[in-house]
């Protein structure tokens, strides 16, 4: 979950596998959720990458927060 999430974050020729990894992967309820995502969000932010809020909702869900349906507001989610 966590390397997708990288993946996603930093590797935009990389969005759309890891968008679809992320997606099976927590629908089959993986989660990661001790770990903390603030330095990869703050650099999103920093970056004025398009894609924030759909990040700090992946890393809402990824730790427990959150269910993947929530999502599903999302296209690249929907699409995935």
């Amino acid at each position: 979950v966590i390397l997708n999430f990288y993946r996603y974050a930093f590797l935009t020729e990389e969005r759309t596998f890891a968008i679809e990894q992320l997606k099976a992967l927590l629908q089959s309820s993986a989660r990661a959720k001790s770990w903390r995502f603030n330095g990869i969000i703050e650099f999103a932010v920093e970056a004025g990458d398009p894609e924030l809020d759909l990040l700090q909702h992946l890393a809402r869900v990824i730790n427990g927060e959150g269910s993947p349906d929530d999502l599903n507001q999302y296209e690249a989610w929907r699409t995935a």
